[in-house]
């Protein structure tokens, strides 16, 4: 269900620092010297290195709503906000540009939008600082990726784009490795814990996000990280990551989340297209439906392990049909083997009992493929969930 800053499924082509936050974020080192130090760690150089504007939490706010605004129309939004409501993963009338806006005026540190090529770093409370650094080293990594590879592979406008939050996981997994490791070499450890500990802090507390949203922004960071270390640790150095980068971005979050899937090119397994519920129902979206969002779903409802569950994923699709007012939607997975089918199933029913709460869901199963359905009637609900 992947959302987000960092350039998900929501579609914001900025590439914002969400962690470490606001605190001390005016770099204390000058652009040019942590350019330098950049491209020595990343092993690449700079055709041209950006300038780095400094600008307050309240011009980052609109610098990204505005951005918001122009790459995730307002109809497509509505749309997802729907689609997140009926699943679980947003409350009730929740509205995507107010949750994304307060991420962007709580969250970000600093930013690189690909599309106008400009850099810019979030004034903080404190003075200069290490926070500042390091920010600044993670949004030039971006600046020199996207002179050297471009950041972003076409994608939807959707709120669950598999493919799309997997690309972010590389960029920013890769940002995040230089800025950690700018941090190991150049910062004085006692400096660096005296304002990194606050500012983490800091951001825990803003993070005022349903569970849902907060984790799709986290996840390119977290998970994006261990999927760039496992690369470089492969052959020792960049090369994988700038082959990645190059010729091969992953084709999901599973491969983010299992590299060893990546390196062995396992692609997702091929899903039927759900039937519709009937007459007069129209299509208005569709897409993959990935490990990540699977492993989201049943945290939401409270499964136990569910990263376990959702860890022999080997295809989902969702899709979402209107008549009138009225909403209908199925999800349908294939999994690498009957043992995961029969697995994911049982956590699957804790989920099914969940979003029963809101409406008439049906859950079936046959082979390594199960499928939820939701619909206004559970008759409806149960045509979308059997083929």
């Amino acid at each position: 269900m992947a959302i987000g800053l960092a350039g998900g499924g929501g579609r914001s082509q900025q590439r914002p620092t969400t962690r470490p936050a606001r605190a001390s974020s005016e770099p204390a080192t000058p652009v040019a010297i942590v350019a330098r130090r950049v491209q020595r760690i990343r092993d690449l150089r700079f055709r041209r290195v950006p300038p780095a504007r400094r600008v307050i939490p309240a011009q980052a706010e609109r610098a990204g709503l505005a951005d918001f605004d122009r790459s995730y129309p307002a109809a497509a939004r509505h749309t997802d906000e729907a689609l997140l409501e009926r699943l679980g993963g947003l409350p009730p009338g929740a509205d995507l540009r107010r949750e994304i806006g307060s991420a962007f005026r709580d969250q970000v540190g600093g930013y690189y939008d690909p599309r106008t090529k400009r850099l810019a770093v979030v004034r903080g409370s404190a003075s200069q600082g290490a926070v500042g650094d390091i920010v600044l080293a993670h949004e030039l990594n971006h600046a020199l990726e996207d002179q050297r590879y471009g950041l972003d592979e076409p994608g939807s406008h959707a709120a669950i784009d598999d493919r799309s939050l997997a690309n972010s996981a590389l960029i920013e997994g890769t940002a995040t490795s230089v800025m950690l490791d700018y941090a190991r070499r150049f910062l004085d450890p006692g400096q660096a814990l005296s304002d990194l500990l606050p500012a983490a802090l800091q951001s825990s507390r803003s993070a005022k996000l349903p569970r849902y949203l907060q984790d799709s922004l986290t996840f390119p960071y977290d998970a994006g990280l261990a999927f760039v270390n496992a690369l470089y640790a492969r052959l020792h150095g960049w090369a994988l990551v700038d082959y990645a980068l190059r010729r091969r971005r992953p084709a999901s979050t599973e491969q983010v989340l299992h590299p060893e899937k990546y390196l062995a090119d396992e692609r997702p397994l091929p899903v039927p297209a759900p039937p519709a519920p009937g007459r007069g129902w129209r299509l208005v979206r569709h897409g993959t439906f990935g490990e990540f969002d699977t492993a989201e779903l049943l945290r939401i409802a409270g499964a136990q392990d569910a990263a376990d569950a959702a860890g022999g994923w080997g295809g989902g699709r969702y899709a979402l049909w209107r008549r009138g007012r009225a909403v209908g939607m199925a999800l349908i997975w294939r999994w690498d083997t009957r043992r995961d089918a029969r697995q994911a199933a049982a956590a699957l029913a804790t989920y099914r009992r969940f979003a029963a709460r809101r409406g008439p869901v049906a859950l079936a199963a046959h082979g390594d493929l199960t499928a939820l359905g939701f619909a206004p009637t559970p008759a409806l609900a149960r045509r979308v969930a059997t083929r």
